[in-house]
This record gives structure tokens, C-alpha cells and sequence, in this order.
């Protein structure tokens, strides 16, 4: 006949286990939760990120912590779940820690792997001159504020970051380029990415007047 035996320190790993199954359960929760964009109400900082993808992390991540930041787990089984709940969320990146004190979270990353490259292209049809070259000027820093945006930013990013993206790119045609919509798109290439940025004007939108007699 066997015998089993039910010690003190067995139910304590009974229990710890039992804990780390309902944060495993509620993964996919707090996943949907993050991604439902609700409102929080804790604390969260957060780094590693350029400020226009930073806005992204730091809302999806503050929807998380206030869920878990009222549950009945210790301080270390807390940093556990949510560890795992960002690594899932914001693909791309490492979370190379998460520290939990009181009710603030603090979380760090780093991007995976080495650098992507990035390259950046500016189309915007065939214009005739002199309206080309005015375009030409007033695009001159156009370029180099994307490409520093984009720099050390994995391609797996956009996936949760590409409506921010977007928005950063929007935003920043309409203040260096008044009437035109810029429209972004991301070509794979042997190695790295080209982000080809069509430039549309924005009806209605005269070019250039020549009067004649």
C-alpha cells in the first residue's frame, strides 16, 4: 500500500502552484484588457522606447498593471506576470526588467537582436518646376526626422506601433508641409526595410499661378 503524505512545505508548493496557474490562466485576460485601450489608473514607467512608441507601451501596459496591481499576489509573482504579459504585448523588444513598488510599475526594455536598417524614401509624383524645387526645400529635414525616428526600432514594432507611426508621420508633413498628407509604407528588402512616404496634397491645393495675357 502507498502512502501519501501532505507536508507543510508540500502545501506551500501546492499553493505557490496554484498561484502561478491563475496568472497563467488570466494571461490571455490581461492581454485583451491591454489591447482594449481601457483607462488605468496606477502607476507605470516605462523606457526604451522613442517618445512616439512610448505613448503606445505606456498605455497598453498601464491597462495591465491595473488589473494586476489589486490581485492577491507578492511583489515577485507580480513582476513575473507582468514580464511575461509585456513580452507578449509589445513583440520586438526584450523586457529586460520589471520592478514593482507599491503602486508603481517600472518596466525597461531593450530592442532584440541587432539594429534593423532602416532606409527612407521621399515620392511625390512628377511635378514641374518651380513647384518641384519648392517641395524639394521645404522636404529637407523631412527625411532625416524619420529616418532618427526610426532608428533602432525593430520591424516587429509597427505591428503594435504602425497607427502611432502613422500619426508621427501625419503630424510631422502637416507642420513641415501645409496642404499635403503623407502616406507611409514599408517595402522588405534583402536586408533591413525601405519606408517608401508618398506625399499627397490635400484638396484644394494650388501649385502655382502663371497669368497670361
Amino acid at each position: 500500500m502507498s502512502v501519501v503524505s501532505f507536508s507543510g512545505a508540500s502545501n506551500d508548493s501546492f499553493a505557490a502552484n496554484n498561484r502561478r496557474a491563475a496568472a497563467a490562466i488570466g494571461l490571455a485576460a490581461l492581454l485583451l484588457f491591454a489591447l482594449s485601450g481601457k483607462p488605468a489608473f496606477c502607476d507605470v514607467i516605462v523606457e526604451g522606447f522613442p517618445e512616439w512608441l512610448e505613448r503606445v507601451a505606456l498605455r497598453s501596459l498601464s491597462a495591465v498593471w491595473g488589473e494586476v496591481a489589486p490581485r492577491q499576489l507578492d511583489k515577485e509573482e507580480k513582476e513575473r506576470v507582468l514580464s511575461l504579459v509585456a513580452s507578449r504585448l509589445l513583440q520586438g523588444y526584450i523586457v529586460q526588467s520589471v520592478s514593482v513598488r507599491g503602486d508603481e510599475a517600472r518596466f525597461v526594455f531593450r530592442a532584440a537582436g541587432a539594429p534593423f536598417p532602416w532606409s527612407v524614401v521621399l515620392t511625390y509624383g512628377n511635378l514641374p518646376p518651380p513647384p518641384a524645387e519648392w517641395l524639394e526645400k521645404d522636404t529637407a529635414a523631412f527625411v532625416p526626422a524619420i529616418e532618427s525616428a526610426l532608428e533602432g526600432i525593430p520591424l516587429e514594432a509597427l505591428s503594435w506601433g504602425d497607427e502611432a507611426f502613422r500619426e508621427f508621420v501625419r503630424d510631422l508633413a502637416r507642420e513641415a508641409l501645409p496642404g499635403w498628407d503623407a502616406v507611409p509604407l514599408v517595402r522588405l528588402r534583402e536586408r533591413g526595410a525601405q519606408l517608401q512616404i508618398q506625399l499627397v496634397p490635400r484638396p484644394p491645393l494650388v501649385l502655382a499661378l502663371v497669368p497670361r495675357l
